[in-house]
């Protein structure tokens, strides 16, 4: 049996010193854009990609899909 897979959405923050917004904001702002490209609810997602451009050990969030998936519920 082959699976497919489908990409519907994706989203992301801004580059730069986000130094108002929290990780938990930055985790939302990027998921509801993901889900407004995708017009989709939370309910209807089966899989989350998450990356980070650093390092689990230089800012120490090396549970951050944990963590994202504890915020999105």
């Amino acid at each position: 049996m082959k699976s497919v897979g489908y990409v519907y959405g994706g989203g992301q923050t801004k580059f730069g010193e986000l130094y108002e917004a929290g990780l938990d904001d930055l985790i939302i702002q990027a998921a509801e854009e993901a889900l407004r490209g995708a017009e989709m609810g939370i309910s209807e997602i089966d899989l989350i990609v998450v990356s980070s451009m650093t390092s689990p050990e230089l800012l120490g969030q090396g549970h951050l899909s944990g963590h994202v998936t504890q915020i999105l519920g």
